[in-house]
């Protein structure tokens, strides 16, 4: 009764083993796929500096579902007042014409311990591909997102 009990203690230990091995190579195989084309010299990120608040961080990444354009918005000073506003994001060719723009809401959450600093959030995924040596123009707006 003992040696069964053990057989069925290690065969589960086995299998849930084997299921965070199979769980780690999902992961690693996802991310594989995922390129930052800011790194790999496809695309640039351009951050129109606007006060009390502004961009501080772009992402773009390419990834088998399209691209995604993210990134963060801080106060420039320490407030406890939230963050409003909108992003909007211009995507812009190497002729200098704007080919596609975007009016992004924030999510905001707050980030330090004393709970003084917020920070905003955007995110944008979109299906089509970034021509090579184009400009993702980001910038934040204290007024009301467009769409309400």
């Amino acid at each position: 009764m003992i040696t069964k009990g053990l057989t069925i203690f290690l065969t589960l230990k086995t299998a849930r083993f084997l299921v965070t091995v199979l769980v780690l190579l999902h992961v690693c195989g996802c991310s594989a796929q995922r390129i930052n084309m800011i790194e790999q010299g496809d695309v640039s990120a351009q951050i129109i500096e606007t006060h009390p608040i502004t961009v501080k961080r772009v992402s773009i990444f390419r990834d088998p579902k399209g691209i995604t354009v993210s990134g963060d918005v801080f106060r420039r000073h320490i407030s406890v007042s939230p963050i409003r506003g909108h992003v909007d994001v211009e995507l812009i060719g190497q002729d200098g014409k704007v080919l596609y723009e975007d009016t992004l809401r924030l999510r905001t959450r707050r980030v330090t311990i004393s709970r003084r600093v917020i920070k905003g959030e955007f995110s944008v995924r979109w299906n089509f591909d970034l021509p090579v040596g184009a400009i993702v123009r980001v910038s934040h707006h204290e007024g009301k997102h467009p769409k309400g």
